[in-house]
């Protein structure tokens, strides 16, 4: 049996290892911890207000003064994209912990109770029949456009493939000899699922945590250039991509900067995603070393 404190001192080694030896996860870690920098420092590092209108300024190109020009309100791209950062981030986090959270529940009681399993997985098919995107848009037409609320539906889109992903490592850690054993000795179900059963299922849930999390950054931007997601004034890069598209032509540069940001941040988790796999999956570590 493997506990949660093992694994996490395997993990720090297998780490440090593939730190030195794969360039994957060191790309991918350096460009998402230059987001986050970027998202966390924002209000010391952008030059003016992102909500600041200034007609008389607007749709200029890059300059001392404006770094990366002015939407066509006048306001700084710069300090938008900057202050969008942190907004996307934010989402992206709380759709990965909500998402996790949600999940795991759902993932656990279906894979362990087998009554349970039957319901509980037709309903997360029937969600998954659907596409996540217009799950979500769904339910952002009823709650309203809000940060929270996005949060809430792109959490509620993508929690039938976490929880998929969880029962099926469930069934397979559930008929082991030490969660049959722990059974026999009467040990409470919370805890065989806490301590037993979760730690062990754990490698792909972070896996497909950062996919999550990719996805969540692009779900949000689709969302807010559909104007279906954050209100207009919130600084977001979907929120600047859906101000700007009306000026491509005129002024690129209110959309090229949003978006090479987008892509960036999910390049990084992609990397990210890939170096996890090949560090959490055994039979890839094996050949890699």
């Amino acid at each position: 049996m493997t506990t949660l404190a093992d694994m996490l001192r395997e993990f720090r080694k297998s780490a440090a290892k593939a730190w030195r030896r794969n360039p994957i996860i060191r790309i991918g870690t350096i460009i998402f911890v230059v987001v986050l920098l970027v998202a966390v420092l924002a209000p010391y590092i952008s030059q003016h207000d992102p909500l600041k209108m200034n007609p008389l300024n607007r749709l200029k190109g890059p300059s001392r003064a404006n770094w990366f020009g002015t939407d066509e309100l006048g306001r700084d791209v710069f300090s938008r994209v900057v202050f969008g950062a942190r907004t996307s981030l934010q989402v992206g986090l709380s759709v990965v912990f909500l998402t996790i959270l949600m999940g795991a529940i759902i993932g656990l009681l279906a894979g362990f109770f087998k009554k349970l399993d039957g319901p509980i997985m037709r309903i997360m098919d029937g969600f998954l029949a659907m596409p996540s995107e217009l799950v979500a848009i769904s339910l952002m037409a009823s709650l309203g456009p809000s940060v929270n609320n996005v949060i809430l539906a792109l959490s509620i889109a993508h929690v039938p493939r976490m929880a998929r992903l969880l029962r099926s490592s469930v069934l397979v850690v559930r008929e082991m000899n030490y969660v049959e054993a722990a059974e026999a000795l009467g040990v409470p179900v919370p805890r065989v699922l806490l301590k037993h059963v979760l730690p062990n299922c754990l490698s792909p849930l972070i896996v497909q945590a950062t996919s999550t999390f990719a996805f969540a950054v692009l779900s949000e931007a689709s969302l807010s250039f559909l104007g279906v997601g954050l209100p207009p004034y919130v600084p977001s890069w979907g929120t600047i991509l859906s101000g700007g598209r009306q000026f491509m032509m005129q002024a690129p540069w209110i959309t090229m900067f949003p978006g090479m940001s987008i892509i960036l941040t999910v390049l990084s988790l992609n990397l990210l995603g890939d170096g996890l796999r090949d560090l959490l999956d055994p039979k890839l570590r094996k050949i890699a070393s």
